[in-house]
Formats: C-alpha cells, structure tokens, sequence
C-alpha cells in the first residue's frame, strides 16, 4: 500500500482507491437508547494492521449507555444551551427588527454579536485542557459558565426595556402606513401620532447587545467544557457507529431550542412587535424564563455528570504536543475546508432580515413558527446523520443538499422580490431548506474533532475544528455587508419598492448565490469518511508554514470581524461601509450622526488606489536591485575577509525556530507589549482623563521614549562590563527587573480622581468640550466641584516612573540588539537583514495587544467613551508585569550565550574612536539625524485636535493605533522578505511623499471643517507606519554593516539613538514654534477662522521641514554592498567624529532639560518647553496658569 501510495499524483488528500472498502451497512430494527448499527466490519480488517481500520475504538472503557446517570448529566447541559442558543438570536427579528427598527445591517450585526463568542472556543478548549480546578477540568468551567449567564440574564431581567419604536397608540394603522413608518416617512401621521414613534430607539439597545454578548460567552464556557466530555466519550465508541453520542447531544439541543422559538412567536406577538394579538410580553420576561434553563444545568452538573480527578499537564509539553498537531495536514487542512467553505457558504444579503417585515409581512408568530420548524428539520438532520448516515460520503452529501436548497431558496426570494408571490407563509418556507445542509455541516464538524483529537488535548482541538466555522460566519457577515453597501438596500429603499432598489435586491442575491457555489470548490479538502481522516492523520505528512498561516488567519480574521460588528451597533459609526452602512456619515455640532444621506464621503477612490499601487511598482524598477549587481557596482573583488557567502563571520544563519532565536523573540515581543502600551497611554490618561494640553501630552510621549536616545551608552557597557563571563543576559534581567518594579509601583499606588468625573462624563459633548477648555459656565456649582483641575499638577508620580521603566525594557532590549547584530554578521549578504525584520516584526505585531486592550478598556465616561464601564489606569501597570516576568524567563531558560572576555576598556575605546572616524560612521550618523530631525516637525495640535475637532473616542484611537503598529510590521515584513534588496534611497522618497499627500489633505479637511469624522481623521496615522517601518529597519542594516566584532552594542546603539534623539530634539522646536500660534485647547474649542489659519500655518511649518528631509538623502548608502564599500575606502575624519560627539550631547542634554521643563507648572508656560510665554509672578513663584 505504500508503494502505491507513493507513486500517486494526487496531492489533496490520499488515493481513495488505497483506502480500504467501505463496510457493507445493514441497519437493524434499532433502540432509541443507543442507534445501534450492525455492521461488517470484515474488509477494515483484511489487508492492513492499523488498529484504527479493525472497528476499534480510540480509547478503552466502552461506548457510553445513553440511559445512564452520566449520560443524562452531559444531555441536560446540552438541553440548557439549546434554550438560551435557540432564544437570544431568534430575538433579533421581534426585540431589535420589529420592537427598535434595527436597519439590515445592524439586525445582522446583533446575530453576529450573540454567536461571536463560539469563536473564542479554541481557548476556553485550552483552558479546560490545562488549568484543572480542584483536580477537575470540565465540571468547574460548566459552573462558571452558567453563572456567568445567569447574571447577565438577571441584569436585562431587571431593568425596563426602552419603549418601542411603534408606540401602542399607533395600533390599528394600516399595515401599508406602518411600513412606510419603518422607513423614516411620517407624512400620513398627525403630529400627535408622530410623538407616539420612538425615533431614538435604535440608539437604545446597546446595553442589552452587550449583556446578551456576556451571557452567550457564559452559555459558551459551559459547552467547550461539555464537548471535551463528549470527545471523551466519542473517541471510547467502535468506528462503525463512532459520532453516535455526538448526534444525541446535538439532536437534544437543537430539538430543545424550539421551545424558545414558541414562546417568543406567540408571547411576542402584539401590536408593537407588528403582530396580530392585542397582548404580549416584554423582553424583561423572555430574559427572566432563561434563568430556569441555567440554574437545571448547574444542577445537573453538580449531581449528575461524572468526571474523575485529573493530574493538571504540563503547560509546556501540552503546547509542543497541540503544535505538533497543527503541523499536521489533517488538522490544517480541515480547518481550511471548514473556514472557506463555510465563508462562501454563508455569504446571503442583508436584505435577508427585513424583507420578511417590509415586502412579505411576516409577523413574529409565523416567523418563530417556522424558526420551531426550521430547528425540528436541523435536530432531524443530525438524528438522521447518527441513526443512518455515520458511514455516509460526506462530500457527495454537502453537494447534493447544498444545491437543493439553492435552488429552492432562490425560486422563493425571486418571487418575493418581483411582487410575484408576497406572502408570509410563502416566504418563510424559503428558511426551512437552509438547515438540512446546515445541521449536516454541523455533526460533521464534530466527527472530524472526534478522529483528530488525541488525549489530553479534547478540549481545545473540538474548540479549534468547530471554531473555525464559527468564525466563518461573523466574517463573511462582515465581507457581505460591505458589498451590499454599495446597493440600495436600506429600510427606506425597500419601502419605496422601486424598480432600482428591486435590481440592487437581486444583485445582492446573485453575488451571495455566486459565493455559495464556491463554497463547493473546497469540498476536496473534506476526507470522505472517518477512516479517510485517520489515513490522512497516519500519512499526510506536517507543514510549519501551514499551521503559522492557520493562527494568523484566524486571529486577524476574529479581531477583524469584531470591529467591524461593533461599528455597526454604534449611531456615531454605523454608516460606514466596513460596518454595512451606506457610506453617508453627517456631522452634526462636531459629532458624527449616521441618518441621512448627504453626499457622500469617500476615504479613498479605490480604483485610483489601485492605479496608485501598480505605478509604483511598475515604475520604480531600481528599487528592486539585486545584492549581487549592487555589490559588482561597488567592488568586483572582495579582499577584505568576508566569507564566500558575503557573511562577516563564521557560525551560518540562524535557524529562526531553534531555541536561541525563540529566546529572542521573546524579549521583543515583551519589548512590544510594554512598548505599545506606555505612550499609547497620552491619549486616554493624560489627554482625556488628566486633560493636559497637547504641549504636555506630547512632553510625555517623548519622555517615555527618550530613553532610547541612552543606547550607545548602554551598548556600551554591555560590550565592556560582562557580568559573570556574560555580555548580554544579565542585563536583560536586570532591565526587566527594573521595569517590572516600576510597573508594580504605579499598579499599586492609587490613581488621582480624573478631571472630568463618571457623573460629569454623561452632559453633552459639546459642554465636556467647553470644561477641558477651562469654561464652566455651562456647570452648577455642585458640577463644578466634580472637576478635578489640579488633576493634571499630580501625574508626576506617574510619568517619571513610566520613564523609569521604559529605561528598564530599553536596557533589556540594548542586550538584545547587541545579540541580534552578532547573528546577523552570521547571515550571507542576500538575506542579511531577515534575522532583524524577524525581531522587529514581532515588536511590532506584540505592541498591537496594548493598544486594542487600552482602547476597549479606557472607553468609559472619564476618558469621554461610550461606555459606561471602564478599567483604571492601576489595572492596565498590573497588566504589563506579566510580560516583564516572561522575558525573564525567557532570558533564563532559552537565550543562549557563550561567556566571554572583558575586553580592556582603553582598547576598546580607542577602536570605537577609529571607527567613529570613518566616513560611513559618521555619514550615516548625519543623515539619521538631519533627515529624521526634519521628518518628524509636527504641530503641537495633532493630539489635541482628535479630542476636541474630530472627537475621537479612546476605542477609535486604539483601534486605529493597533491598524497603525499591524502596518508598521507588515512593511517590516516586506522589507524582509522582499525588500532586502530595495534600493533605501528611492524607497523612503517614495513612501515619504505619498504620507505627506494624503496626510496634508485629510488634516486640511478636518482643519477647515469640511470633514470632521473620528474615523476620517484616525485615518492619517496609518500611512505613516509605512515609512517610519521602513526608516527604522533600515537603521538596523546599517548598523549591522558598520559593527566589527566586540562592538556591536555600542554601534548599533549609536546609529539607531541618533534617530530616537531626533524625535524629541524636533519635538522641542516645533513646540517651540507653535507657541507663537493659537493651539491651546481653549483656542480649539471657540473654533473661529483665527484660530483654524494658526493651525494651518502650523502645518505649513511642519510640511516644509519635512520636505527639506530629503536633501540628506544623498547621505544615505543605498545598499547594503555600498555600505561596505563606504567602509572600506571612505576616508576618516577627527573633526568630523567630534562633531557628532558634540552634536550628540548637545542635543541630547537640551531635549532632556526642556521636556521635563513642559511638566512642572511653574515652567511649563516658558516658550522653550512649548508654552505661550506668558508666566504670573505670584508671591515671588512663577506659575503658568
């Protein structure tokens, strides 16, 4: 067999002709205790020794008896799920369709939101796996979960819902009038029916989104910890009727969720639901019957279900074990199938919500009637999979049932769209097809997690397999309703019931239809049968690259798909297209409203992007010089002692998955959680919550980064001072250590009370706006004692400690650049330069975890966010001593250095005085600080201006920032796998230009008020990653290329410090600068055409300077091979290297002086820290007031 299969072509999955015969299937007169099946299981056993073809089971202890104690313990939790899963999406037709009038798009967002958490699975799966509780792994995660719902349950139970958008008054109005209230039209009403329509009711169901979110995720818990029991117990059945339990539980939920469906199509069925009856509940008591549920499952948990103790694993051996079956085809390659199948599968219009209320009238009881239908039919289907079908060909059954139901659903949306056919009943027949292929998909899922699983790992691999389909859905939401946004498909296009807005409808079928059929086209990758995924699991061979792919793909594709289905919940954020809008935002008194359409409001012309993209490709063919001509244009012969390859020393590349390198991806990805959280702080702590102006929130921001203008100087003693025989490890312990004592002392030290209290938090925006201008003339007196304004006088404590800590990381991350230059001496010329984007790349991507933690978290009223909850300052320092602690270990347990000998200190400084001597030392020197110094003039009011003009809320920002660092890697990542060989010169021009273009255009629109929009303005950080990721890695090959050989720490923290001295040298003088213009706070807020020039002129300023950056461009090498014929016969120079000495300092000690100045009130009024230069001499004490 293994010769045939090696000769095989095929590279999908296996030969099946090499697979054994399927068994002959008779069935028997069966028991509903057990769907017992009499097989022959004869041909699994001729011809092969595998235990798994011989009708064995996985594991021993036997197939479970569906009458027992344990069995019925396991069913009721799935009794449970099916009340709570069956009841708050099938709310989303009667409460937020009906009730709220939810447009499409933001019903769908609901159903995404309340169904999201399943894609959490993996890791709820992994915590069941390896963090026992009390010696058991599942029992305690089932009461944790149910807790968590009943809470959640308890709060909607208890607090009154919002009244409806159609109020009772309005019963008795014509089913034609009503829907033209739906859509926005009020012409056949009286003004005193007019009052009756609830117009803000959309606005109010966040609160209940949120909390039906919360208790999903209980609900959620619960499951991941039943379905590794039920791993368990699958994997002990014989393969002939091995997926027989699975159906059980999957049969009982589904047939359980029906009785939800009844009650709220009959409860919920009265005049403000659009119903029949002249009564009805409200949702307070649909939220109350689910307790009941939840409280039967807690107690069969505790009285039922049987589960032995467990030893806890070995946290480690477990990921090695999880890592090696990712690897494997059979896991990655499933998870594909089940991925981009069911993306295309469920790619449907978001017309699919409301054509049933506005063109077929379906009332809520026909809705749920057919919803207990369609759940009866998907509990059939999975009855039917367990009872006859767990032999069955899987692909052949997808197929066939999937263009059933295409073919019946089309015929039945067509008729309704055209006006054929309009009818309720008509209509929701189309939704009872869907779940035969749906239940289908489903039990198949399980009975994949079932074969892959391996013990001790049931947990996460079942989360893993069903969460992958989970995640599928949100996302092909999410892709769907960007597409039916560029068609006419609203609530008031519907109502009018053009022939256009027919058209759009059909259109937004035809492109779902399209999809569907893809979704075959990955029916390859789904083995047939459970004995075709053993086969492959034996012999389909592992992919590192395959699994790195699977874990990036779904972590980018969850963070996306959650974003952009909370933009859709939001008034402020709803009409852009990312969120299913219609792209038409209004901005009203510096908000932004999404409720009419004006005209509209593009980010960018997509095609001209295009246009944009391909010109500069195809028109800057220097950029893409190879290393080998490059090196021929500067030097035929190497005679210096490089190594054949062009490497500098001896020792070959480093393996980017050994240990070592893993010790040292570490320390950066530690690096980039600390790194991306402390200046991701100035927005929503000291810009928000300690309201500084823009001058001292940006002092704060270069003094938690100043400290890397230290580098050299701790390069130096890294290379100098080996402690115990060891250069570089040492330090890196005692930097974490640093920062970790930091992080501890502001975690628990309690934070000042903020300028702007909860209370205050909720008046208006346009009043929040006027009291950080310092006007309190909108408050009482009783507001005005809620107004911290000393606030800003007490956050010292603060910054000087995150300054310390950010001296402790940076300490570390010297030690480890040092170690990183030493392997990439290593690397041959054509891929020197992979080992530091590698590094970098991780910073980056690791810096992105702060920011979306900091932006969710710090979004309540006191940061002026949404929410109505928030995460204090102390909370976020006690975050950051976790990754301090893991670079440590890492420094411990996996970095690896040889010991070495302290070199004599006067020797050393000699060299490093030769080498400062060198033209391409300091060559290089000059134009990382000139181009950089001019490059980063800015204006003092781009922090200021997001909070006051654009009123960008905490969330924004950070979701914008964590856009902004993904950027920053990705172009890291494209210089190191495709841009090694760029030409540097041609690459910073061209990207620096582009900035500037649509940096300038976008600041020039919110300035003048043409467009003033969070999302609008947030927008400008993101092309400035490109740049700066390019500029800052190619500090890094400069600096590897100019190193000898016991240096490499002071080098490469010299020419990477001139660029970090840059930013806050240039900082000092811009702010300088603009303190002759009108750019306080309080001059943004009066918003006249004064103010408006200042700040334009401000920008002018900043725009010159950045264009005279590229007069020094010439300074630069524009490759690697010219940096090393630049050191090789470039002449030296004494003055020159103590010039840049002098410079150095110079600037180094004025930065350092003039931004801990703009701290202190009594100086921070001067013109020189960024003041106005108007100090008050009181009592003989200057104060800036």
């Amino acid at each position: 067999m293994s010769s045939n299969y090696s000769r095989n072509s095929k590279i999908w999955l296996f030969d099946e002709a090499d697979l054994m015969k399927v068994p002959d299937t008779t069935m028997a007169t069966l028991d509903s205790s057990d769907y017992e099946i009499t097989s022959k299981v004869a041909d699994y056993e001729q011809g092969t020794d595998d235990q798994y073809f011989t009708g064995d089971a996985l594991r021993e202890g036997g197939a479970l008896d569906l009458h027992s104690r344990e069995a019925i313990g396991i069913l009721g939790q799935y009794a449970a799920v099916g009340m709570v899963y069956g009841c708050l999406p099938a709310l989303v037709y009667p409460v937020y369709v009906k009730y709220l009038n939810y447009d499409g798009y933001q019903s769908a967002s609901y159903t995404v939101l309340v169904t999201l958490c399943w894609s959490f699975k993996v890791f709820l799966g992994m915590l069941t796996d390896c963090f026992p509780i009390g010696g058991y792994k599942r029992r305690p995660y089932m009461v944790i979960g149910w807790v968590i719902c009943i809470i959640s349950l308890c709060l909607m139970a208890f607090k009154p819902f919002p009244d409806s958008y159609i109020g009772k008054g309005l019963a008795g109005t014509s089913p034609h009038d009503i829907t033209k209230i739906r859509g926005g039209n009020f012409s056949a009403l009286t003004p005193d029916q007019v009052a009756m329509v609830n117009k803000n009711a959309p606005e109010t169901g966040v609160y209940w989104i949120l909390l039906s979110t919360l208790a999903s995720f209980g609900y959620m818990m619960s499951d991941v910890a039943a379905d590794a029991m039920v791993v368990q117990y699958a994997q002990r059945e014989p393969i002939y009727i091995r997926g027989r339990i699975q159906s059980a539980i999957y049969s009982v939920r589904y047939a359980c969720s029906m009785i939800p469906l009844l009650v709220i199509g009959v409860c919920m069925n009265g005049q403000q639901y659009d119903g029949s009856f002249n009564w009805s509940i409200s949702p307070n008591i649909i939220f109350a019957m689910l307790i009941f549920p939840c409280i039967f499952a807690i107690w069969c948990t505790l009285f039922l279900v049987v589960e032995e103790r467990d030893v806890k694993p070995y946290f480690w051996s477990y990921m090695q074990s999880l890592w090696s079956l990712m690897c494997r085809r059979v896991t990655w390659q499933i998870c594909a199938f089940r991925f981009f199948s069911n993306f295309f599968y469920n790619f449907d219009s978001t017309v699919t919500l409301i054509i049933p209320s506005l063109w077929a009238n379906v009332q809520p009881l026909t809705k749920s009637i057919f919803s207990v239908l369609n759940a009866m039919i998907t509990s059939f289907a999975i009855y039917v999979c367990g009872r006859y079908g767990l032999n069955w060909n899987w692909r052949s059954t997808i197929a066939i049932t999937t263009l059933c139901v295409m073919l019946i659903d089309s015929s039945v949306i067509m008729m309704t769209i055209w006006g054929v056919v309009r009818n309720q009943y008509f209509f929701t027949t189309s939704l009872l097809p869907d779940s035969l292929p749906a239940g289908i998909r489903f039990i198949i899922s399980g009975y994949c997690a079932v074969e892959i699983a391996d013990i001790g790992n049931e947990g996460m691999v079942f989360g893993l397999v069903t969460t992958i389909v989970n995640l599928a859905t949100p996302f092909s939401t999410v892709c769907y309703k960007f597409i039916d946004s560029y068609f006419t498909l609203s609530s008031q296009d519907l109502a009018a019931d053009t022939n256009s807005v027919r058209w759009s409808v059909t259109y937004s079928y035809f492109v779902a239809y399209a999809f569907k059929l893809i979704s075959l086209s990955f029916l390859v990758l789904l083995p047939p049968q459970k004995a075709a995924v053993q086969k492959l699991k034996r012999t389909g061979g592992s992919s590192r690259k395959a699994a790195i792919i699977l874990t990036a793909g779904f972590i980018i594709a969850l963070l996306f798909s959650i974003i952009t289905n909370i933009m859709a919940l939001y008034p402020q954020t709803s009409c852009y297209r990312i969120a299913g809008g219609n792209g038409y935002p209004v901005v009203k008194n510096n908000v932004t409203i999404c409720e009419e359409p004006g005209h509209k409001v593009w980010l960018f012309d997509e095609a001209d992007l295009t246009r944009q993209h391909n010109n500069s490709i195809n028109e800057s063919p220097s950029m893409y010089a190879q290393a080998l001509q490059t090196k021929n244009e500067f030097d035929d012969k190497d005679d210096n002692g490089f190594l054949p390859d062009g490497a500098i020393r001896e020792g070959g590349a480093l393996e980017l998955t050994s240990r070592e390198a893993i010790g040292l991806l570490g320390q950066y990805a530690s690096v980039g959680v600390i790194y991306g959280c402390l200046p991701a702080l100035a927005y929503p702590v000291y810009v928000k919550y300690m309201n500084f102006t823009g001058y001292q929130a940006a002092s704060y921001t270069v003094l938690v980064t100043l400290c890397w203008s230290f580098k050299v100087f701790l390069g130096m003693i890294t290379d100098c001072f080996p402690i115990g025989g060891y250069k570089r490890r040492p330090y890196m312990i005692i930097g974490w250590a640093i920062c970790c004592s930091c992080m501890c002392l502001m975690a628990f030290v309690p934070f000042p009370d903020p300028y702007i209290s909860k209370t205050l938090g909720k008046l208006p925006a346009a009043t929040i706006s006027k009291v950080r201008g310092g006007d309190f003339s909108n408050l009482t007196a009783a507001q005005k004692e809620m107004v911290n304004i000393n606030v800003a006088d007490s956050s010292n404590y603060w910054i000087l400690l995150s300054t310390l800590g950010s001296f402790g990381y940076m300490l570390a991350d010297v030690a480890a650049d040092a170690m990183v230059v030493e392997y990439a001496h290593r690397e041959p010329i054509h891929i020197r330069g992979r080992l530091q984007s590698a590094i970098y790349s991780v910073r980056y991507a690791c810096s992105m975890i702060p920011l979306l933690v900091v932006g969710v978290c710090m979004n309540g009223p006191e940061y002026d966010g949404s929410f109505n909850w928030s995460m204090g300052p102390n909370l976020i320092f006690g975050m950051l001593i976790f990754p301090c602690a893991f670079a440590i270990w890492a420094v411990i347990f996996l970095v690896v250095e040889e010991r070495g000998v302290k070199p004599y200190f006067w020797s050393y400084l000699q060299n490093l005085w030769h080498l400062l001597r060198l033209r391409v030392m300091w060559q290089i020197c000059a134009f990382r600080f000139f181009s950089n110094f001019f490059y980063n003039f800015d204006s003092t009011v781009t922090l200021i201006i997001p909070s006051i003009w654009a009123t960008v809320q905490p969330l924004t920002k950070s979701v914008f920032a964590v856009l902004n660092a993904m950027l920053v890697a990705i172009a890291i990542y494209i210089c190191g796998r495709y841009g090694l060989n760029w030409n540097w010169r041609i690459t910073i021009a061209l990207t620096t230009i582009g900035v500037m273009i649509i940096d300038g255009t976008i600041l020039a629109l919110t300035t003048w008020n043409i467009i003033r929009n969070e999302f609008f303005f947030t927008s400008t950080l993101l092309p400035d990653s490109l740049p700066s990721g390019i500029r800052f890695i190619v500090s890094g090959y400069c600096a590897v290329e100019i190193a000898d050989i016991g240096n490499e720490g002071v080098v490469f923290g010299l020419v990477t410090t001139i660029v970090n001295l840059a930013t806050p040298f240039s900082t000092v003088c811009y702010k300088f600068a603009d303190s002759y213009f009108e750019l306080t706070s309080a001059d943004l807020v009066r918003d006249t055409n004064d103010v408006r020039w200042s700040v334009t002129y401000s920008y002018i300023f900043a725009y010159s300077f950045k264009l005279v950056s590229f007069a020094f461009l010439p300074l630069l090498p524009p490759q690697k091979a010219a940096v090393q014929k630049l050191k090789r016969t470039g002449r030296s120079s004494s003055r020159a290297a103590t010039a840049v000495v002098v410079v150095f300092f110079g600037a180094l000690t004025f930065s350092v002086v003039t931004n801990i100045m703009a701290l202190f009130p009594q100086t921070s009024c001067y013109r020189i820290a960024g003041g106005s230069g108007t100090p008050t001499i009181k009592d003989n004490i200057t104060i800036c007031g």
